[in-house]
C-alpha cells in the first residue's frame, strides 16, 4: 500500500518536522510518497522516500492566489502524477483543500491531519465540513479535537527521545517573536530577573518573514538563532517559559523540552493541557500576570527537592510520545481504510 502526504510548505516549520518524525517512523512499513515543493528538507530523515517535485513557479502561486486556484492546480498536476490506488494524507490546510478534491472528484481516500485551532465561527463550519468529507480525521491533540468540535481520533506528535544530562543553564522562550506567542510578555518578565540561582534567560527563535512587530531584547538575554534541531539547547534547559495569547494544538517545542527535563510555565488553555499538570509536571497559571510569573520562578528555584521532582515527571509524562505508540494507531487506521 503507497501513502501519499500532500505538504505544500515552503518553510520547514512545527508540522513539518512533525510529518518528518511520521514518515520516518511508518517508512519500514510503507511505500511513501511526499508530494512538495523543491525547497523542502522532508527527505532529511527518510532516504528511500520518494519525493514528487512540483514547479517552483506553478507553486509560487500559493503565494498570490484563492486557495481554489492554487487547489486546481495542484489537483491537475498530483492527479497525473501518483499512484491512484494509494492512500492521500494532508498535514496543511492547502493540502486539506486539495486532498478534498482529490476525494470528491478521484474518490480517493483521505486522512487529514488536524494540527491549527479554528479561529472563528466561519473557520470552525469549514473545518467541521472538511472533517466530514475527509474518509478520517486525526487530531494531534485531545485539545485540538476538543477546541475544534471535531470527532476523530487522537494521535499526538512523536516526540523523540532526549538525552538528558547536560547541565541545566537557561530558562527559556523558544519559537516565533510575535504578540500571538506572547513574546512582548517574555520580554517583560525576562527584563527584570528576580530569581537567585545560575540560570540564564535565553530566547530561541527569530521574527517570522510575514510580521512587521520589532522587540528590543535586554542585553542580558542570550538570543539563540532558531535551530531545525533545538535539543542542543532543551538539554541544557531548566525550565521553559510559554505565555501565549494564541492557543496551539499542541506545543511541539514545550513537549521537546520536557522530554529533556525542563519545567514547563504555561497558561491554561493555550493548548498544553493534554501533558501539562499544574504541580505535577509543570507550572499552570490561570490567566497571564507578571508578578505571578515572577513568583513561580521565585519558588521553584529557591526548591532543588519540587525541581528535581517536576522535572522527573516532565520526562515521564511526554515518554509515550514515541514511535512505537503512534506507529500501532497508524497501522490500525490504515488496516480500517483498506
Amino acid at each position: 500500500m503507497n501513502i501519499i502526504y500532500l505538504d505544500f510548505a515552503l518553510n520547514r516549520g512545527g508540522a513539518e518536522v512533525s510529518l518528518e518524525h511520521l514518515i520516518s517512523a511508518l517508512n519500514p512499513f510503507y511505500r511513501q510518497v511526499v508530494y512538495a515543493p523543491t525547497d523542502t528538507k522532508l527527505t532529511r530523515e527518510c532516504i528511500d522516500l520518494e519525493h514528487l517535485e512540483c514547479n517552483n513557479k506553478i507553486f509560487n502561486i500559493k503565494r498570490f492566489s484563492p486557495f481554489s486556484l492554487f487547489a486546481v492546480i495542484q489537483l491537475i498536476v498530483i492527479s497525473r502524477r501518483i499512484d491512484r490506488k494509494g492512500i492521500i494524507v494532508s498535514n496543511t490546510y492547502k493540502a486539506h483543500i486539495t486532498g478534498m478534491a482529490l476525494k470528491l472528484l478521484f474518490k480517493r481516500k483521505w486522512v487529514l491531519i488536524e494540527r491549527d485551532i479554528a479561529e472563528n465561527r466561519a473557520e470552525k463550519i469549514m473545518k467541521r465540513i472538511l472533517y466530514h468529507i475527509a474518509d478520517r480525521t486525526v487530531f494531534v491533540s485531545n485539545f485540538c479535537r476538543y477546541t475544534n468540535g471535531g470527532k476523530g481520533i487522537v494521535i499526538h506528535n512523536i516526540i523523540k527521545i532526549c538525552r538528558n544530562d547536560e547541565k541545566k543553564k537557561y530558562i527559556l522562550y523558544a519559537g516565533d517573536f510575535t504578540r500571538d506567542k506572547g513574546f512582548d510578555r517574555i520580554i517583560d518578565i525576562m527584563d527584570s530577573p528576580v530569581h537567585q540561582s545560575a540560570m540564564k534567560f535565553a530566547v530561541m527563535g527569530k521574527v517570522p518573514e510575514y510580521s512587521n512587530e520589532h522587540f528590543e531584547i535586554p542585553g542580558h538575554v542570550e538570543h539563540i538563532d532558531y535551530n531545525y534541531n533545538p535539543y542542543s539547547i532543551l538539554r541544557k534547559t531548566a525550565a521553559i517559559l510559554m505565555l501565549n495569547r494564541k492557543a496551539e494544538s499542541f506545543s511541539r517545542v514545550t513537549a521537546e523540552a520536557m522530554a529533556c527535563g525542563a519545567i514547563p510555565i504555561v497558561i491554561k488553555g493555550n493548548g498544553m493541557d493534554d501533558y501539562v499538570k499544574n504541580g505535577k509536571n509543570g507550572i499552570v497559571l490561570d490567566l497571564y500576570d507578571r508578578e505571578s510569573v515572577y513568583s513561580e520562578i521565585g519558588k521553584l528555584f529557591s526548591n532543588e527537592n519540587i525541581r528535581k521532582r517536576l522535572s522527573a515527571n516532565a520526562i515521564n509524562s511526554i515518554s509515550h510520545f514515541n514511535e512505537n505508540n503512534a506507529v500501532i494507531k497508524w497501522k490500525e487506521m490504515f488496516s480500517e481504510m483498506i
